[in-house]
């Protein structure tokens, strides 16, 4: 059984920014869990579990770490550059 269930929202683990919902909760194939997730741009596509997680709200740099999803430093430096009014906590 797999850690989703039809309805949750969901992001992509390689781009938090699609989202989506698990439409439809495919039989294991293969030792693997997949899903048909209908995207918010109306995309429908069989996705593995492992490269999903529970939807994202927030997209901030912090965000990003916490979940382990920078790609690189520099996406965290250029990203908190560019918008310093959003991350100033001091």
């Amino acid at each position: 059984m797999g850690i989703f269930k039809k309805e949750d929202r969901v992001s992509l683990r390689r781009n938090i920014s699609q989202k989506g919902r698990i439409d439809f909760v495919l039989p294991p194939q293969g030792g693997y869990q997949f899903y048909d997730v209908m995207f918010d741009n109306g995309n429908l596509e069989p996705i593995p579990e492992n490269d999903l997680q529970p939807e994202v709200l927030n997209i901030n740099p912090w965000d990003l770490l916490a979940i382990n999803s920078l790609k690189d430093y520099r996406y965290f430096s250029i990203y908190h550059t560019k918008n310093p009014a959003l991350f100033n906590h001091y």
